[in-house]
């Protein structure tokens, strides 16, 4: 895979990460005012994946980078957000997250699983194809 190639399913998948982020801060909105630390933790959560996410976005080498670069920067990135999905899948099934509208919880959740599962993946495909370390 060139540096194209790998850079733009980078930013896609980022671009996927940032718009499930914003999908928690609107919980986090919704969530507020009735049951404030569910809305602080969805907030909590959303404004981390959407700040690293985003910064992703604009850390990202040109298409004429350096494909060890591109690999660094979606490996640093893919671990914190893989990491941050990992506990919000943790504590989202918590009981006080169950007050009020069940399908957000488990939209949440599934939210979680998403960070979860395609974190994962893009550490694989982005350690198989630019070489690069898992270590940050």
């Amino acid at each position: 895979m060139n540096n194209v190639k790998i850079r733009k399913y980078l930013r896609q998948v980022n671009a996927t990460f940032f718009g499930l982020a914003i999908i928690l801060l609107v919980f986090a909105a919704y969530s507020w005012q009735e049951f404030v630390f569910t809305g602080v933790l969805y907030a909590l959560i959303g404004g981390v994946q959407a700040l690293i996410s985003g910064l992703a976005l604009f850390r990202l080498p040109s298409s004429d980078g350096d494909i060890k670069n591109i690999g660094k920067v979606g490996i640093q990135h893919s671990w914190t957000i893989t990491s941050v999905g990992l506990a919000a899948a943790a504590i989202f099934p918590a009981p006080f997250f169950d007050i009020g509208v069940p399908l957000m919880t488990y939209g949440a959740i599934t939210i979680a699983l998403v960070y979860m599962i395609l974190g994962a993946f893009t550490l694989y495909k982005t350690r198989k194809e630019t070489g690069q370390f898992l270590s940050i």
